[in-house]
């Protein structure tokens, strides 16, 4: 098990105060300066420019236009207030169509960032999500299941403080520059930007459809579609890095550790399944999955599916396998520790403050259980923690300090 680091007290109440002052009067200035001093471009990390501005805001943010390399002269498209630092192979249609747009007008477009109301901002988010989860013809129980899942992501997904009390006791310093890696639709980074006010926030996903939806969703963080495994950013550039529910997709994962070390100073990492769990819940959701080649995987969940008459088709299934990927929670603690940094298990702190909160998509009454018995909650965790098979992983990790 991974040793447990001290824990340092963060700055005071009125010191807390003033910078939430700064950061208002800071608002609004994207592509910001501060952002754009961290940027970097993925192929040769050399510093990025913005070479034309088709479209800004009213406070001169980039809302359409081309960054370009210093050094090597790579150009990336930003498109609705999100710079796409993605090789041309990588981009969508849209995106190249970008990069092949007239040069720099003299005067170019002013625009207003569109602000929607809550009501409006819940039937946006509804229809992008219910377009991106539900497909037509869906077998009825794996309906019932996206159903939930769409429910969960509009409603519920901004429920994110479980994750912020997880990491606050292990916190250096008070974090100026937090980047969620992998974030997907948003709401993780959005709970962290509430409790510390950073003066730079930004989300980095590749899926182009959630980097949209991150957008609206919370339009004061810095969305940037990027890969993971080449992330656009300067050695350093963060102080505290989250990323949920994203390792377990890379094949490259210790390429994505990497990338973690080199552009931040300390972290919350969490996946899941582990690696050594015996089953998937949330992609497969069949037993024995996460031990099995993902041949053999296929065909247990196909049959598991079968007994249970979901629907769900063995082609599915092995188009999910080739994304997922089941990495043991040992596995990726000897990856960071191989790189420099100290790692702290903070499972057990993890399902304490989840277990305290009332909703789950699926888990609600083994919460309300182990809420309800602590002992048998510290009895779960522990033993999980011992025999190394904990469901999701949760680590803490940052660099050590330096002696002065």
């Amino acid at each position: 098990m991974a040793t447990r680091l001290k824990s340092t007290r963060l700055r005071p109440a009125r010191e807390r105060a003033t910078r939430l002052r700064g950061h208002r009067e800071r608002t609004d200035r994207q592509v910001r300066p501060e952002t754009l001093s961290l940027l970097r471009c993925p192929a040769c990390h050399g510093n990025l420019d913005v070479a034309r501005r088709h479209a800004l805001g009213r406070t001169g943010r980039l809302c359409a236009g081309i960054l370009a390399c210093r050094a090597c002269d790579r150009r990336y498209p930003v498109i609705d207030w999100i710079p796409r630092l993605l090789p041309h192979e990588s981009l969508t249609p849209a995106e190249r169509a970008e990069l092949a747009a007239s040069p720099e007008r003299d005067e170019p477009q002013t625009v207003s960032e569109e602000q929607l109301a809550p009501d409006e901002l819940r039937r946006l988010l509804e229809t992008r999500v219910r377009s991106k989860l539900l497909h037509p013809g869906m077998p009825p129980k794996l309906r019932a299941r996206a159903e939930r899942d769409v429910a969960y992501r509009v409603e519920h997904t901004g429920e994110k403080g479980k994750f912020v009390r997880t990491a606050e006791p292990y916190l250096t310093q008070r974090p100026e520059r937090i980047l969620d890696l992998g974030g997907g639709q948003g709401g993780t980074l959005t709970a962290f930007r509430q409790r510390y006010r950073p003066t730079t926030a930004m989300l980095l996903d590749l899926d182009p459809d959630w980097v949209e939806i991150a957008r609206w969703r919370d339009p004061e963080t810095e969305v940037i579609r990027a890969d993971a495994t080449r992330a656009p950013l300067a050695d350093g550039a963060i102080d505290l890095l989250v990323s949920t529910a994203t390792l377990e997709h890379l094949p490259d994962w210790r390429g994505a550790l990497a990338e973690i070390v080199r552009i931040s100073r300390e972290g919350l990492l969490s996946y899941g399944p582990n690696g050594r769990f015996p089953y998937d819940f949330g992609h497969l959701d069949a037993p024995f999955v996460t031990w099995l080649r993902p041949h053999a995987a296929a065909h247990v969940a196909h049959l598991c599916h079968r007994l249970r008459r979901t629907g769900r088709t063995l082609t599915s299934i092995e188009q999910e396998l080739a994304v997922t990927f089941y990495i043991p929670r040992s596995a990726v603690v000897r990856e960071l520790r191989r790189r420099g940094v100290e790692v702290v298990n903070v499972f057990e702190e993890f399902l304490g403050h989840a277990v305290a909160e009332s909703y789950h998509p699926r888990a609600g009454g083994l919460k309300r259980t182990l809420a309800r018995f602590p002992w048998l909650r510290t009895l779960f965790a522990k033993g999980l923690l011992i025999a190394g098979a904990e469901p999701n992983v949760y680590l803490y990790y940052r660099r050590p300090r330096v002696p002065r």
